[in-house]
């Protein structure tokens, strides 16, 4: 009896499935990597045992430690703050949320919310980390 000899497979033909593979995790961890945009300041809030949630349309201004300033994530000179502040608070009532450095001098944010209160916001609140018991 003979036997047909069995027919040989092309190499690339097992690295299919591996490259596939690799590109569906790349393509996961490219997804799941921009989830959250960074704040164009670096700060670090204070600690707090309070928690709230920040909406879509609220206004969120970080102050980094060396006191710069960033408006809906662009960085704002100080010369500029009352213009700025003002238009992103033309749209409307909305929800502001202050995000200030724990060793931001305590002077430039009182500044910062005295601008805020010129520029016609009635209510501020104060991002913080939140406390692990």
């Amino acid at each position: 009896m003979q036997f047909d000899t069995p027919r040989q497979r092309p190499q690339d033909e097992a690295v299919l499935p591996l490259i596939n593979v690799v590109f569906l995790l790349l393509i996961f961890f490219m997804l799941a990597g921009s989830l959250a945009a960074s704040d164009p300041v670096n700060a670090q809030p204070p600690l707090s045992d309070n928690d709230g949630e920040i909406a879509a349309r609220d206004l969120v201004i970080v102050i980094g430690a060396e006191g710069e300033i960033a408006v809906e994530g662009e960085l704002v000179e100080r010369a500029e703050l009352s213009d700025a502040l003002a238009a992103a608070l033309g749209d409307g009532p909305r929800g502001i949320w202050l995000k200030a450095d724990g060793d931001t001098d305590s002077l430039d944010v009182i500044a910062l919310m005295d601008a805020l209160q010129e520029a016609g916001a009635e209510r501020l609140q104060l991002l913080t980390q939140e406390v692990e018991p």
